[in-house]
């Protein structure tokens, strides 16, 4: 009963729970550039792991994932989306830096040590 009223607590403070790949979502959130930690230990830059820089789009909102081509990772909830993007895409976006954008792609679940939120936007 307990852990019932804390999944629907919990789930009222998210937003529409999508597909994961294949299915394309538009989502809305501040653009911001993001350094963690990449090898050979995945710890600490400043005692030389390799710096791993990307785009991430902070959601107001949590949203949830689930389905589609990933049914094994069940639902991942999170308000913070790695972006995917080739070189034209993170051109493209630069200019948006530090602002609310839109951006169009399919979501996956984290699956390495690179990836480093809980869900990843492919929007290539």
């Amino acid at each position: 009963m307990l852990s019932s009223l804390l999944i629907a607590a919990v789930l009222n403070q998210v937003g529409p729970c999508v597909s994961f790949e294949p299915a394309t979502v538009e989502l809305s959130g501040k653009l911001v550039r993001r350094v963690f930690p990449g090898p050979p230990n995945y710890e600490d830059v400043k005692k030389g792991d390799a710096p791993e820089q990307g785009f991430y789009l902070d959601l107001e909102k949590p949203i949830c994932a689930t389905g589609g081509k990933w049914p094994e990772h069940g639902t991942v909830i999170s308000a913070r989306i790695q972006l995917v993007l080739d070189d034209a895409g993170y051109d493209r976006l630069r200019p948006s830096l530090n602002r609310r954008i839109k951006v169009k792609g399919s979501l996956f679940p984290s699956l390495t040590g690179h990836h480093h939120a809980p869900l990843l936007l492919d929007a290539r």
